[in-house]
C-alpha cells in the first residue's frame, strides 16, 4: 500500500495498492484472450484471402459478431478493405495496460490522524459486507421486489421489515456460525494473509470444514439457507378431536439433533411457545 497526494485533489489522500496474484491472474487471463483472438482473427483473414467472405463492410460485421465479444480488439491494430484482412498487436498499448495490473486506487477525504493507509484499506474491504447485505434484501433470501403497497408510509414500512428481516438474519448467521460454513477463527486466518491487500486465506479449521462437511462436534455442516429449510420442518399442529371440537391439543416433533443445537445456539426453548396441553 502506497499513499499520495495531488494538489488537484486538496485535502483528499490517495492509497495505491498492488495485488500481486490479481496482477498474474489478470496478465494471465489477458495472455489467454489474446491468443485465442489471434486465432479467430487469422482463421477470418485466411476466409478473406481465399474469397469466401469479401466486402470491408461484411468482414467489419463479422469481427464485431465473431470476435469482438472476447473485448481484446482494443489491442490490435486492424486494416480492412473489401478483400483484405491485416491485423497485428498492438504492443505497446498492451504493456501499457499490463503496467496497471493489479493496482487500484482508494480515494477518501479522511485526516491521517483518523485513520492510516492500512484502516482506509481495510475500511474499503469491508464494504463487501454492505455489499452483500444489500444482495440478500434484494434478492437472496428476503427479496424486498415486488412491492404490492403504494402509500408513502406503508413502502416505508415494508422496506424498513426487510432491513429489520436482515438484521435478525445476520445475528442467527453470528450465533449459527458452529454449524454453518462460516470460518469462526478470523485471527488465524488474518495471520495467514501476507498482507491487507491480499486475498484473505481460510484458517486451518475452516479448511477441514469445508473438507469434512462436519464440525468439530460432528455435526453435519450446512449454508443457512439449508439450515433453516431443516429448522423450518419442526412444526406444532394444534389437533381437535372428533367427539368433541372444543376440545383441542397441540402436537410436536421431538427435535433432531442438528434442530436441538441450533436452539441451543439460538438460545431458543421452542417448549416456552407452545400452549398446556400438548403431545410430544
Amino acid at each position: 500500500i502506497g499513499e499520495l497526494s495531488s494538489k488537484t485533489y486538496p485535502g483528499e489522500r490517495f492509497m495505491v495498492c498492488k495485488h500481486p496474484s490479481l496482477m498474474r491472474e489478470r496478465r494471465e487471463k489477458r495472455e489467454r484472450l489474446l491468443e485465442l483472438t489471434d486465432r479467430l482473427l487469422s482463421a477470418l483473414a485466411t476466409k478473406v484471402s481465399n474469397g469466401t467472405v469479401s466486402g470491408a463492410d461484411y468482414i467489419g460485421r463479422k469481427i464485431g459478431q465473431e470476435i469482438a465479444g472476447k473485448k481484446m480488439l482494443k489491442h490490435y491494430d486492424l486494416e480492412i478493405s473489401d478483400s483484405s484482412l491485416v491485423w497485428r498487436r498492438n504492443e505497446a498499448h498492451i504493456r501499457k495496460e499490463e503496467a496497471l495490473d493489479g493496482i487500484y486506487v482508494i480515494r477518501t477525504s479522511v485526516a491521517t490522524e483518523a485513520m492510516d493507509a492500512s484502516q482506509v484499506v481495510a475500511s474499503y474491504k469491508s464494504l463487501a459486507l454492505v455489499e452483500r447485505a444489500f444482495r440478500t434484501i434484494k434478492t437472496v433470501s428476503i427479496r424486498v421486489r415486488p412491492i404490492y403497497v403504494y402509500k408513502e408510509e406503508h413502502v416505508r414500512g415494508h422496506v424498513f421489515l426487510c432491513m429489520l428481516s436482515y438484521y435478525l438474519e445476520w445475528h442467527m448467521r453470528q450465533e449459527l456460525a458452529p454449524l454453518l460454513f462460516v470460518d469462526q477463527d478470523k485471527d488465524e486466518a488474518e495471520k495467514k494473509r501476507e498482507n491487507l491487500v491480499a486475498k484473505a486465506e481460510p484458517s486451518d479449521s475452516a479448511v477441514e470444514k469445508l473438507k469434512t462437511k462436519k464440525t468439530a462436534d460432528g455435526y453435519e455442516v450446512n449454508s443457512f439457507k439449508t439450515l433453516m429449510e431443516h429448522l423450518s420442518s419442526f412444526t406444532m399442529n394444534k389437533v381437535f378431536l372428533p367427539h368433541n371440537s372444543k376440545e383441542k391439543m397441540y402436537l410436536y416433533p421431538k427435535p433432531t439433533s442438528i434442530q436441538q443445537k441450533a436452539f441451543d445456539l439460538l438460545k431458543v426453548d421452542p417448549k416456552k411457545f407452545v400452549p398446556s396441553k400438548v403431545i410430544n
